[in-house]
């Protein structure tokens, strides 16, 4: 049978368009699986992180679906997938978006959670998305300025303890404490060794001690309680009595101000007792006055008193 050009040429026709149906269908079916299970979950994400439609949705590393749609909503990304079987999705499911490969790509990994009650596919599913490689980069340069600059301190603290270091004084002294500490800690294990016996009876002691102290006060615990019930006794019997002590307090600081005034009257010279203490002119004529009744008293007394006495109107 002969081979013609044009049977060559439908031949090569053939095979490129049906080379280019099978492409078109690994392009347009790519993490696609159809199943009666099929359902489509919400995800929202504080940005996409570089996810394309398409890209693969996986549970625990495992493909499970795919990415339908992207959308901005205010300050976030809302991002519609196709997920195969969200029965194995719980209330505190999370998701991320992470890098499919090194060479590129992006996938959303769901992290199912572990409530007891189920995910129900109407809510929202939030997910983080952690910086790439590139905002890696990004970020290391922004920080190398100060990267830069703890170097530079760190060179210069490593060269001040290289000066420490080579500084002979330093090293004699820095041996010398050594040497010291480990006399000392020598000393304090042969102490601890030669009294372990007399520590060990100190201890015992204080457990000895601790123990008669704790049943003293369990077996006076009733003679305690009765002590305090009679200081609370005592206590309500003196209140009336610190009330009345401060009565008279108060009445005594009363007396004690009148007495404060009638002295500072004295003082003054206010006053009838005044004057007979400070009055010369006025205790001088008290003193005749009385030396008159004196002697107006001594002649009653001797010859008598004649009184002619009338009652009545006046002839």
């Amino acid at each position: 049978m002969k081979i013609t050009k044009s049977t060559e040429i439908k031949v090569g026709a053939i095979l490129f368009f049906g080379l280019l149906i099978l492409i078109a269908g690994i392009i347009l079916g790519k993490g696609i699986n159809i199943t009666s299970r099929t359902a489509e979950v919400k995800f929202l994400f504080p940005n996409s992180g570089g996810i394309k439609v398409s890209d693969p949705i996986s549970i625990n590393g495992v493909a499970q679906g795919s990415v339908k749609s992207i959308t901005n909503i205010n300050d976030s990304v809302l991002i519609i997938g196709s997920v195969d079987d969200i029965s194995l999705l719980k209330e505190d499911a999370k998701a991320q978006i992470m890098i499919l490969e090194i060479t590129g790509g992006k996938k959303i990994e769901i992290y199912p959670g572990k409530s007891n009650k189920l995910f129900k596919n109407n809510k929202l599913l939030y997910g983080t998305t952690p910086p790439d490689l590139a905002e890696l980069v990004a970020i290391f340069g922004s920080a190398s300025n100060q990267l830069l600059g703890i170097i530079s301190k760190l060179d210069t603290s490593i060269t001040a303890l290289n000066s420490l270091i080579v500084d002979s004084n330093f090293t004699y002294n820095l041996k010398s404490i050594s040497y010291q500490a480990n006399e000392l800690i020598t000393e304090l294990n042969s102490f601890t060794k030669e009294n372990s016996s007399d520590i060990s009876a100190i201890i015992n002691s204080l457990n000895t001690i601790t123990k008669d102290l704790n049943k003293f006060i369990s077996t006076n615990n009733q003679k305690f309680e009765q002590i305090v019930d009679n200081l609370n006794e005592i206590s309500t019997d003196a209140k009336p009595m610190i009330s009345k002590t401060d009565s008279l307090l108060s009445n005594l600081s009363k007396l004690t101000n009148d007495l404060q005034g009638i002295t500072q009257e004295i003082s003054n010279g206010d006053g009838t007792l005044s004057k007979l203490i400070y009055d010369k002119q006025l205790a001088q004529s008290i003193d005749n006055t009385i030396v008159k009744l004196d002697s107006l008293m001594k002649v009653i007394m001797q010859y008598g008193v004649n009184v002619n006495v009338r009652l009545g109107s006046r002839p």
